[in-house]
């Protein structure tokens, strides 16, 4: 099916062409999936139908209505006017467009100019999701959002004030702000400010711009808005510029020495005093310094300057004379487009802005890019005396500007160059599959359930081929886990701890500063093949900014419970934290949406030991509110007022995908019959199971602590003391003190076994199994669940406390081990006597009834993954979701 977008541009020739810019970009890389309308006045229509080639005209329609509005040729008399009609008198023939369109094919999006106040009231009315594009810089955009400040600043009057309160915004010059702040009507500027307060309605914000240019404008804005924000920019032809047409201009620059000639020209709209042009002019020709000008005012006498070192014309391709090899230098207005295409052209710009967002723009190129120079000093005041440059001056400076052997021109153009490279690092590319990099935590408890969502992706979509990233010590065992041809395994080196490794804070310490490095040199590496999205854990953090800069959208995954993530995300808990650091732990927090009552004991990671985990615990949990959705290894039902309370207080996509373990292998399993369970089993690692087919049904309790903290060893014998005196049957999986304590139960066991390891879920689906004695990891848990089993759960330390209070209490499918799961204290051989004789008494009413809430679990687990079930329907939703988002990714 073809996905069919309505593009409807601000009607200015600096946004209507690079809104035809994005719009050639998708068709490029969308494969040609998609339709475009194109919506203008008629005035227009000319104008596009030359900037639309015939490779695009399939693709690309172009639809007009009445001219509505002043033309473009007269606004600058009357600019206000023109824009409040732009505001009021737009919306009614563009919605009647939108009503035909949909008679004949249905619209899924539609892109318009942030500067349409109306665009959102109109998707909203015809329910379709909406893109706005910004179409000047993404600095002058944080100027505008955070407009309040400079009122409470009263930063107004003085133009030589330095303004450093502006978030994403190196320190500037009052004069250095968009011109309209200056502006005693007002007019233009509140609807500029309306405009951009409408931004948060939006499904999605494009900005015409660079990751690498503008990072911390960008950073600034990603995190005040919680749907996805893509630097799409530049939004130029230049995939157009290698047309070879014959052009008289061209053959003047082709006899021209290499970085000889300065190219001018003032923009398409506002303009110039006579008096300046004039100065202009002959400053030009005064200097010797050969120059191409774009002029298209009347006063043709000013053509009689020409000398033999310069050409005017009146109109000319910028983009091809910016990338010809004897451009050196482009004197600009710094309109935002044309600062774009002289960035990917690698020139050096002597600025001359002339109003509204010009002004902060020389002051990016001259002082954060330091790829220029201004002509002008005196910027952004209504101090009209000292406008005009003088002929004298201006000579000096072109001379200057294009001096090639100075120390400051060599500089300057070698950061020029640079900038090129960041502009042109990933042009757009032939169509190929989908591909996505997954980036788990390195250990076995993210590993894993990472690796089944990465099965069950290509399982859903054979066209995903995915990159799934691990350290070097993980690739024995995550190669056996590894169930599709589409999924490849790269490793990276062991940079981080191993899980062994004695000191958890030790360990995300490792992988916080060493792990990064090597994670943005593989996204560096697979250029052959760069990824559409990445999935990455969300206790990496760090991995949605390797995304960001590159335009790549993220999904992170959380891979414990989503109360927790709840928990940890939600402000209002943040006041209470020293109240436990204080020694108030059973204070009880009852104001959380969705989650029931709980004591901040309970919560994870809240006391004195953890506090550095709970700062990158919180990060993680804003990373993920940034991203362009997040998937939750758990299923709906388990824990649906949660996801209700989630889904309703944040506009980021939300899917439940669990459980994320490997049930898909076991119907491969279930295929072959018991005899071949064969003697070489019997007596191999399957030898557990054999074991199990001679016990009772429901009579055997399963114990495993996980495979990352620890169970004390005095703990330990009063476990195997308790059942031994118990008598209770049970498959214990010890991986380091196995030995002594089947020395504590001597050579006559007749109801236990000790083993290193067991298929944990194998184990938990057969029929002899009747509990099963957790640490309460969540994937464990999941496992659990899937099996069926009731649960005493012996939590150790992290989310753990919390997981057993859901079982315990919310779930009612356990019986905690430990009166207080956050304490320390020994838990004595008696005590877990008693325990277990009464967990395993299966006839007894409170026990049957636990097992009955079990067995309900279960049936909505096996509900969840079926075909139609909740989490495979959220699977194919995310997956349509991040794939689409590709829309918005025209540099590949």
């Amino acid at each position: 099916m073809v996905y069919h977008i309505v593009a409807v541009p601000y009607p200015g020739r600096g946004h209507v062409n690079p809104m035809m810019n994005l719009c050639k970009s998708l068709l490029i890389s969308s494969r040609n999936q998609i339709l475009i309308t194109f919506v203008v006045t008629q005035e227009w229509q000319t104008l596009i139908n030359k900037n639309t080639n015939h490779a695009h005209a399939d693709s690309i329609r172009i639809c007009t209505f009445p001219n509505v509005l002043p033309s473009e040729e007269v606004r600058g008399n009357d600019f206000p006017g023109f824009y409040e009609a732009v505001m009021t008198k737009m919306e009614e023939p563009f919605e009647a467009v939108i009503d035909e369109i949909n008679g004949n094919v249905n619209v899924d999006l539609i892109i318009a100019d942030t500067e349409l106040l109306w665009a959102r009231a109109v998707a909203t009315r015809r329910l379709l999701p909406l893109a706005l594009l910004w179409t000047a810089s993404a600095s002058v955009f944080s100027m505008f959002l955070h407009h309040q400040l400079f009122l409470e600043n009263h930063s107004f009057g003085n133009g030589e004030k330095r303004v450093d309160y502006i978030p994403g915004v190196s320190p500037l010059r009052i004069s250095d702000l968009p011109s309209i702040f200056h502006d005693k009507n007002g007019k233009v500027l509140q609807l500029y400010l309306q405009c951009i307060s409408k931004v948060q309605y939006a499904k999605y914000l494009l900005f015409n711009s660079i990751y690498e240019i503008e990072p911390n404008a960008i950073d600034t804005l990603k995190s005040k808005y919680s749907f996805p924000l893509y630097t799409i920019g530049p939004l130029i032809p230049f995939y157009e510029a290698t047309n070879n047409e014959h052009i008289n201009y061209m053959q003047w620059l082709d006899s021209q020495p290499k970085g000889s000639v300065l190219y001018i020209s003032l923009g398409s709209y506002l303009s110039i005093s006579k008096e300046q042009m004039e100065e202009l002019v002959v400053g030009l020709c005064d200097s010797g310094v050969r120059f191409l000008m774009v002029y298209r005012g009347p006063n043709k006498t000013l053509l009689s300057q020409n000398s033999n070192s310069g050409l005017f014309v009146p109109w000319c391709d910028q983009l091809r004379v910016l990338s010809h090899n004897s451009i050196g230098g482009f004197l600009s207005h710094c309109g935002w487009n044309s600062v774009l295409e002289a960035m990917f052209c690698g020139v050096p710009v002597l600025t001359f802005p002339i109003s509204i967002d010009q002004v902060p723009n020389s002051k990016q190129i001259v002082e954060d890019l330091k790829v220029g120079v201004k002509m002008k000093e005196r910027l952004g005041t209504n101090n009209k005396e000292n406008d005009v440059v003088m002929r004298k001056e201006i000579a000096r400076i072109v001379k200057g500007f294009m001096d090639f052997e100075s120390r400051e021109g060599r500089e300057l153009r070698e950061r020029a160059n640079k900038v090129l490279m960041e502009c042109v690092d990933d042009p757009p590319r032939a169509a190929r599959h989908e591909h996505m990099v997954v980036v788990p935590y390195p250990s076995c408890g993210h590993i894993n359930p990472m690796m089944y969502l990465s099965n069950s992706i290509v399982s859903t979509n054979p066209n995903i081929h995915i990159t799934f990233v691990v350290t070097q010590q993980w690739l024995p065992s995550i190669i056996t886990k590894q169930q599709n041809n589409n999924i490849r395994i790269h490793s990276i080196p062991n940079l981080v701890s191993n899980e062994s490794s004695p000191s958890f804070s030790s360990t995300v310490e490792a992988v916080m500063t060493k792990m990064e490095p090597a994670i943005d040199s593989l996204l560096n590496e697979i250029v052959d093949q760069p990824p559409t999205a990445i999935i990455y854990d969300a206790f990496l953090y760090w991995v949605a900014a390797l995304a960001n800069r590159r335009n790549i959208p993220v999904a992170a995954f959380w891979t414990t419970t989503a109360s927790e993530f709840w928990l940890h995300s939600f402000n209002l808990l943040h006041q209470y934290h020293q109240n436990l650091l204080g020694g108030n732990s059973d204070k009880l927090v009852d104001y959380i949406p969705g989650k029931s009552w709980i004591r901040l004991a309970d919560i994870p990671l809240l006391d004195k030991n953890n506090q550095r985990v709970l700062h990158w615990a919180m990060k993680s949990c804003e990373s993920m509110l940034k991203s362009h959705c997040i998937l939750l290894p758990t299923f709906y039902d388990l824990e649906s007022k949660v996801i209700d309370a989630m889904r309703v207080k944040t506009s980021t996509p939300i899917y439940t995908v669990g459980p994320n373990i490997p049930y898909f292998s076991l119907e491969e399993e279930n295929s072959r019959t018991r005899s071949d369970v064969d003697d070489k089993n019997v007596n191999g690692d399957g030898y557990y199971l054999a074991w199990l087919d001679t016990q009772p049904s429901n009579s055997v309790l399963y114990i495993s602590y996980g495979s990352f903290l620890s169970v004390s060893s005095a703990q330990m014998d009063e476990i195997a003391n308790a059942l031994k005196i118990s008598g209770v049957r049970f498959l214990w999986v010890i991986r380091e003190e196995g030995s002594r304590i089947k020395e504590i139960f001597g050579n006559n066991n007749m109801v236990g076994l000790v083993v290193p390891w067991c298929d944990q879920l194998k184990v938990l689906l057969h029929p002899s199994i009747g509990g099963y004695w957790t640490h309460c990891g969540w994937n464990s848990i999941m496992e659990g669940v899937y099996g069926g089993v009731p649960f005493l759960t012996f939590p150790i330390g992290l989310d753990q406390p919390l997981i057993s209070k859901m079982i315990v209490e919310d779930w009612m499918v356990g019986w905690r081990v430990k009166k207080d799961d956050r304490s320390d204290a020994l838990v004595t051989s008696d005590e877990i006597v008693t325990l277990l004789r009464k967990f395993m008494q299966l006839d007894s009413v409170v026990g049957s009834g636990m097992r009955k809430r079990a067995k309900e679990l279960q049936r909505l687990c096996h509900l969840a993954i079926a075909k139609g079930g909740s989490s495979q329907i959220n699977i194919k939703a995310f997956l349509k979701n991040i794939t689409s988002s590709v829309v918005f990714k025209p540099n590949g």
